[in-house]
């Protein structure tokens, strides 16, 4: 059964929260919505305590300077997945870019840009 604490979290910050899809994990719960046509994560503990969300967005959500920051850095690289990652104390943004060599993963926070990394796939 799902935390009574983890079910009012989550109807007072989401409003599509009826409509959550719940599961079971390791040492907690997942509450799984779509909002404004965003896929939503929100992660408990086994008690039902918030721990962080994970929000799936379109890479134009993270604003023309940042946009035109990676693609001039990043010229030949598509960007696959954007997901905000927010917690109680923060909110980072996570994006993968990949071309036909590599794959990056990049980390956004305070906004600078790192690389948290790099995958360089195997030649023939």
């Amino acid at each position: 059964e799902i935390p009574a604490v983890a079910s009012r979290h989550l109807v007072k910050n989401y409003q599509r929260a009826a409509e959550a899809s719940w599961t079971r994990k390791p040492g907690g719960y997942v509450a799984t919505i779509e909002q404004q046509g965003n896929l939503i994560q929100v992660n408990y503990d086994q008690v039902g305590n918030f721990q962080y969300s994970v929000r799936f967005l379109e890479f134009e959500a993270l604003g023309t300077e940042i946009c035109r920051q990676i693609k001039k850095t990043y010229p030949s690289y598509t960007v696959d997945i954007v997901a905000e990652v927010k917690s109680e104390l923060r909110t980072e943004f996570i994006l993968t870019l990949k071309n036909e060599f590599s794959m990056k993963g990049l980390m956004i926070r305070n906004g600078q840009i790192q690389v948290i990394d790099d995958l360089v796939y195997a030649t023939r």
